[in-house]
């Protein structure tokens, strides 16, 4: 039996803080006691690398079923985290597993290495906050998906500005100086090679697209995101060696 108005997940997590609250100070003292001998070890060795791996498994089993389930934006107001994701971003959430499965290992790698920062430095978890150390790691969590979010969002805007100004650019050039092609050997080379993108993933597919248009290492990895230039050389170094047809195109750089 589900209470009226209150979804699934929202019933997990009452159930989940009901359940903690009951367990009281026998809980948390014993969060605070395993806290303690973390902090003993400077957050390293085998206790630590034991309770990292159990966060990560926890934090990544809660995440992953309530981004499935589209209960994500709930968790996010629930939290008070600050930016709700939109209605796209939840259906791509939703939709898109690789999507999915990338923000959420960033996410949960990011909130990792901020809880040891932050507990090495005295900053971190209480155990007199009154959460759980788990409670405490999943919204840590939540916070992480949110600013990989905006990251998202920002990576979006960049790619729009840099393909207006791509187009600006091109409109003010001197009608000569525009390349001349016979429009139908053009469209039908741009639905072959639509053919052949549709075959990569995401991030192959930004990367020869940009190729394919021109652009530099550095501006790809502007553009789309890439940790950095020598990523995108790596990537594509790899791609023209191993992939037939793109090994073709970059002989035509």
């Amino acid at each position: 039996m589900q209470l009226e108005g209150i979804s699934n997940a929202e019933l997990d997590m009452l159930t989940t803080i009901v359940f903690e609250r009951a367990c009281g100070v026998n809980r948390l003292a014993g969060d605070a006691a395993l806290f303690a001998t973390l902090k003993e070890s400077g957050f390293a060795g085998p206790a630590w690398g034991k309770f990292r791996h159990a966060l990560i498994e926890y934090a990544i089993g809660v995440l992953d079923a309530w981004m499935r389930s589209g209960h994500l934006p709930e968790m996010f107001r629930l939290n008070e985290v600050w930016s709700v994701p939109s209605q796209r971003e939840s259906e791509r959430i939703v939709y898109d597993a690789e999507f999915r499965t990338s923000l959420l290992d960033t996410a949960v790698m990011d909130a990792l290495y901020s809880f040891r920062r932050r507990a090495l430095d005295g900053t971190g978890w209480r155990a007199d906050g009154g959460a759980t150390l788990t409670t405490y790691f999943i919204v840590a969590c939540l916070h992480a998906v949110s600013n990989e979010l905006a990251k998202h969002r920002r990576m979006e805007e960049r790619k729009h500005k840099a393909h207006k100004a791509a187009l600006r650019q091109e409109s003010d050039r001197p009608r000569q100086d525009h390349h001349v092609a016979d429009p139908s050997q053009e469209a039908i080379d741009n639905v072959i090679l639509q053919q052949y993108l549709s075959e990569l993933s995401p991030r192959d597919r930004n990367i020869v697209w940009g190729k394919a248009n021109g652009y530099s290492n550095r501006e790809i990895a502007e553009i789309y995101g890439e940790r950095s230039v020598r990523a995108v050389e790596h990537r594509w170094s790899t791609l023209t060696k191993s992939v037939d047809w793109i090994g073709r195109l970059a002989g035509k750089e």
